[in-house]
């Protein structure tokens, strides 16, 4: 029996997992993004963000629970690599905060924050917004039961300079991306997939991180996932990834030629 058990297959990363990862490797590379957690349950959440926690190591993460914390984020904003807020009311304080102290530094903090119902606009950052739904809270408890922290810690310290990106992809991302705030989050999110994936394969000597069409085409499908979509009864536009953002990764994709 316990021979059959071990040889179960490992579950596949969860979305919500992934998008988590890829926002705190964007952040420390200077791309900072925020994520919201919309219909997730407070043990669920505790657990996933309890996990990115640890991702980052030892005293690089701080849990916002009133308005004193700010105060330690106007301080600790360049040894933080991810916020946490539990109080969505102060959500914009934090966004606000981070924004404005860390301003002659690389590396910013992510933000993950439970949901709050505001207009997009108002937001500084590159926002996206996960649902919880999809059997999405199953996977998470399945995948964190089974695999320990990604260790993210040495990213911030390994990146000196900024992520370079493929012009002509950059290119296709602003023409079919009208709004800058949409460019931000798809920019951010290449920028995570591109450091994780040359942290993965020890590629890269913390100077030369160059966003290229297979970073896009990981970030494309990854756009795919249900949980980046709008669920509410008018399908309004959250703030997040929406299905408009996915079609134009699609289209993009289809014009890169592959490389290699």
């Amino acid at each position: 029996m316990s021979s059959f058990a071990n040889n179960q297959p490992s579950p596949a990363k969860p979305d919500s997992v992934a998008i988590g990862e890829l926002a705190i490797a964007a952040s420390a590379a200077g791309y900072p993004m925020t994520v919201m957690y919309r219909y997730f349950g407070a043990d669920v959440l505790g657990a996933l963000w309890h996990r990115h926690l640890q991702d980052v190591g030892p005293n690089r993460g701080l849990h916002v629970r009133c308005e004193r914390h700010l105060r330690q984020i106007e301080t600790l904003v360049e040894q933080l690599d991810l916020i946490l807020v539990s109080r969505p009311r102060l959500y914009m304080p934090v966004v606000w905060t981070v924004l404005l102290r860390a301003q002659g530094t690389l590396a910013r903090p992510a933000i993950f924050c439970q949901f709050a119902d505001r207009d997009p606009d108002d937001d500084p950052g590159a926002t996206v917004v996960i649902h919880g739904r999809h059997g999405e809270p199953e996977k998470i408890s399945h995948y964190l039961a089974k695999h320990r922290s990604s260790a993210l810690r040495p990213l911030a310290s390994r990146i000196i300079e900024s992520v370079s990106f493929d012009p002509i992809m950059l290119d296709m991302v602003h023409a079919s991306l009208p709004r800058q705030r949409d460019r931000n989050i798809v920019r951010s999110l290449l920028a995570g997939e591109c450091i994780l994936r040359s942290a993965a394969s020890c590629d890269g000597d913390g100077s030369h991180f160059h966003a290229s069409v297979e970073h896009y085409r990981q970030v494309h499908c990854l756009a795919q996932s249900p949980i980046l979509r709008p669920t509410d009864e008018r399908g309004r536009d959250q703030g997040g990834i929406t299905g408009r953002i996915c079609a134009s990764c699609l289209m993009g994709a289809k014009k890169f030629p592959r490389e290699g």
